[in-house]
C-alpha cells in the first residue's frame, strides 16, 4: 500500500504509537476513503510496541467494522512500521472528554459502545478495551467507534 499518497493528520501519540488519518492527496480521488494510521513512534521501537501492531493485525479476521477499526495492511511507512485501518469517521473518543457533554451526545455515545462491547464479546474477541487509541465517536447514529 503506497502511502506517499495520503497527507496525514496527526491525532496523538500515545503508547510508541502515533494515530493519524490518512486522506487521499489527489482531488480526483476524492470518492477514496479517508484510513486510519498506527505508526510507530521510533524506526526501532521495543518488541512489545510491535507486537501489539501484529497482534492487531491478526485480528483482521475476527474483527467486525460495525464495532471495529478494520485492519487493511501492516507495512512500512517512512521507515516506521504501520498499521493501516479502514477509517470509521469521526474522532477519537478522547478528544470529546473533558468538559462536561450534551446529554443526548453522552447517551448516543454509551449506547454506541455498549453495543460495540455486546458485539466484540458476542465474537468471543477480549482483546480491546474502551481505553484502546482506537476507540471511535462516529457520526453513524447506531455505531459506535
Amino acid at each position: 500500500m503506497d502511502l506517499s499518497e495520503y497527507v496525514l493528520e496527526t491525532f496523538r501519540t500515545d503508547g510508541g504509537v502515533v494515530l493519524s488519518r490518512g486522506r487521499h492527496r489527489s482531488p480526483a480521488a476524492s470518492s477514496t476513503r479517508s484510513i486510519l494510521l498506527l505508526a510507530t513512534v521510533s524506526e526501532h521501537p521495543p518488541a512489545a510496541t510491535l507486537k501489539r501492531l501484529e497482534h492487531e493485525y491478526a485480528l483482521k479476521g475476527e474483527l467486525r467494522s460495525a464495532w471495529a477499526a478494520q485492519p487493511v495492511a501492516l507495512t512500512e511507512h517512512q521507515g516506521r512500521t504501520t498499521l493501516v485501518l479502514e477509517d470509521p469517521g469521526g474522532e477519537p473518543l478522547d478528544v470529546l472528554l473533558g468538559p462536561p457533554m450534551e446529554l443526548g451526545l453522552f447517551l448516543r455515545l454509551g449506547v454506541g459502545l455498549a453495543s460495540a462491547l455486546h458485539e466484540m464479546h458476542a465474537q468471543a474477541s477480549s482483546t480491546r478495551t474502551s481505553s484502546q487509541p482506537t476507540s471511535w465517536s462516529t457520526p453513524r447514529p447506531a455505531g459506535c467507534g
